[in-house]
């Protein structure tokens, strides 16, 4: 009998991280805002506007986002979002607006010693793929002047980092989130190269 409840005991034991990391696990939603940061770097021998301004030039706007995702245990998990910038001014050439449909996993660091279930304090990184949309406004007019189109879209690679810190079902997050050069061209000329960087603070809730 002793040496059935050693080996129960011992099988216990071993599934209890297991066990823990599916109750750790689920899905989760947030939303959140912030500003990004977008480069757009002219292509030669096309420049901004009258001033003859070249090379990268760089617009702050205001952000927002959208995500829903799942957590297979504390450590690893899958999410997509939606992310959305306004008016972004570039170079007092042109005005531009960034949407974002990405599909990313996310990493999970735990500081175990103020981690309980979702509860305490973690950091994460994340890498995937979106699909970026940049819509363009307001273009100046001169010679040899960029002259982006009224929209253009492709794939680019997403990648960040952020802290996040729980309370029960409810968490916080801040994060950095980096979105890869995307290249605009209007009548088979390129125009500019974009990338851009999100800062975002948010609110999530796990199911």
């Amino acid at each position: 009998m002793k040496k059935y409840v050693l080996v129960l005991l011992s099988l216990a034991t071993a599934l209890l991280p297991f066990s823990t990391a599916i109750a750790e696990g689920g899905f989760y939603t947030g939303i959140g805002a912030g500003y990004t940061d977008m480069s757009n770097t002219v292509q030669s021998p096309l420049v901004f506007n009258s001033n003859n301004a070249v090379g990268t030039q760089s617009g702050s706007g205001i952000a927002s986002t959208f995500y829903f995702g799942y957590d297979f245990n504390r450590y690893i998990g899958v999410q997509s979002e939606y992310d959305i910038a306004f008016s972004t001014p570039i170079a007092n050439a042109y005005n531009a607006n960034q949407q974002l449909f990405g599909l990313s996993v996310l990493a999970h660091l735990p500081f175990m010693l103020f981690s309980d279930l979702l509860s305490g304090l973690s950091v994460f990184a994340k890498g995937g793929v979106g699909y970026e949309v940049a819509e363009f406004s307001g273009q100046s007019g001169c010679n040899n002047c960029v002259n982006p189109p009224n929209s253009a879209g492709a794939l680019v690679p997403i990648y960040g980092l952020g802290i996040e810190y729980g309370t029960g079902n409810v968490g916080y997050r801040l994060e950095w989130d980096g979105v890869g050069s995307m290249m605009t061209a209007n009548n088979g000329t390129n125009q500019t190269s974009i990338s851009s960087n999100l800062f975002l603070l948010s609110i999530l809730y796990h199911f």
